[in-house]
């Protein structure tokens, strides 16, 4: 099964993750990326924190971007 790494990125700094996920494809990482940053998201409103940039890049295991996954793609349009 595919390894895919959600790297996440703000407009501070890109914290690189260090052990990757499993998936059957990239629409599914995709899909968990979605999830994922919707639930950071929701804990820093939360926490009266500021929403802020954030996004995935979405690398395979030589550290090729394959995606990125925004605001907007969690949001909606």
């Amino acid at each position: 099964m595919p390894q895919y790494f959600f790297n996440y990125r703000n407009e501070y700094r890109l914290v690189e993750d260090p052990e990757g996920r499993d998936y059957p494809d990239l629409v599914t990482a995709q899909a968990a990326a979605i999830t994922s940053l919707r639930e950071m998201e929701y804990d820093v409103v939360q926490t009266d924190q500021l929403a802020g940039y954030g996004q995935f890049e979405l690398t395979d295991a030589v550290g090729q971007r394959l995606a990125t996954i925004t605001m907007r793609d969690v949001l909606g349009d």
